[in-house]
């Protein structure tokens, strides 16, 4: 039986942050660096952190 994973806190943020990031640049690629959350878009890397501690989130988005 395969069971369905259930999105985290942290997966959730980066998720609104990448539909907010395709307004402005449709063309947005997944670079797999280790666990990490990297794309690239256009000439610009960009590696988001997200993460939650209770009802506490945080976000960083480093260039």
């Amino acid at each position: 039986m395969n069971k369905i994973k259930e999105c985290s806190p942290s997966d959730l943020l980066a998720d609104q942050f990448l539909e907010k990031a395709q307004v402005f640049n449709n063309n947005i690629e997944v670079i797999k660096v280790l666990k990490s959350r990297t794309y690239n878009s256009e000439e610009v890397n960009v590696l988001v952190r997200a993460s939650s501690d209770g009802n506490r989130r945080h976000f960083n988005v480093y260039l």
